[in-house]
């Protein structure tokens, strides 16, 4: 019987040893998945943040770049616009140069039996 119960007892510590060594090494298992967790979340939060900047920079560059064709444009507008002011001031003043010339023309007979008239 003793014989029985030291077989049955060292079955028990082996079985208690190798379930301690499972529950250490499982332990062991559990923090370096933590650990391999975290630093691939890092490396993800780097990575995203990375990403992230990235696009806020393009951001930036695409409406300082939109600015930059709409000034243009305005310039453009403006420029264009300017060209057919002057246009105007132009006609109206040829206009008004033609206006007087005909108006002269016009009273040319007036103008002569006034002066016959007047001497």
């Amino acid at each position: 019987r003793k014989l029985g119960n030291r077989v049955l007892s060292a079955s028990f510590e082996t079985w208690a040893a190798a379930v301690a060594d499972a529950k250490q090494h499982g332990a062991a298992l559990a923090r370096a998945g933590r650990m391999i967790r975290t630093f691939a979340n890092r490396t993800l939060a780097a990575a995203f943040a990375t990403w992230a900047e990235a696009a806020r920079s393009l951001s930036v560059q695409r409406r300082a770049l939109g600015a930059a064709v709409q000034r243009l444009l305005r310039r453009g507008l403006t420029a264009a616009f300017q060209r057919w002011a002057e246009n105007v001031v132009e006609v109206t003043r040829q206009r008004r140069t033609l206006g007087a010339i005909v108006q002269r023309l016009q009273r040319r007979g007036l103008t002569a039996a006034f002066n016959t008239w007047v001497t």
